[in-house]
């Protein structure tokens, strides 16, 4: 539900920026974060390997290479969500948790559950999604 990078439609394409280093997500970018992956999956998370590693396989300086490890930190860090539908039928406690529900969780910092009345199918998201179908609404 919360992606890292901005999404920018210029009319004639749309792509993405990450704004912690204001730069377009190319496919160099990509590499070296999934060479901040790789480099990090030896076991411990040291930043100065992944620094090295950076500066050793792009042929940058070690100031530049700290951006793209701030921005890969960064992303490892910020919480990205979901939204689904449950049946909890173990966890069900009256209003306070219904067993037939949604689930939309933004940040650690914002959720929201919704209940229904019984489960839904994929046509319920459809309608929410879709502009053109009839909506659900909440009552009490």
């Amino acid at each position: 539900m919360s992606i890292p990078f901005q999404i920018i439609d210029d009319g004639y394409k749309v792509c993405f920026n990450c704004d912690a280093i204001g730069e377009e997500v190319s496919g160099r970018f990509i590499s070296i974060l999934k060479n901040a992956i790789l480099t990090s999956q030896g076991g411990t998370h040291s930043h100065e390997e992944i620094i090295c590693s950076i500066t050793d396989s792009f042929g940058m300086d070690v100031s530049e290479a700290i951006i793209y490890y701030d921005a890969f930190a960064a992303i490892l860090s910020d919480d990205h969500g979901y939204f689904r539908f449950d049946d909890d039928k173990k966890n069900e406690n009256g209003k306070i948790h219904p067993r037939y529900h949604f689930d939309i969780f933004y940040k650690n910092s914002s959720s929201i559950k919704i209940g229904t009345d019984a489960a839904v199918d994929i046509d319920c998201f459809y309608s929410l999604f879709d502009g053109s179908l009839p909506k659900h609404y909440l009552r009490r």
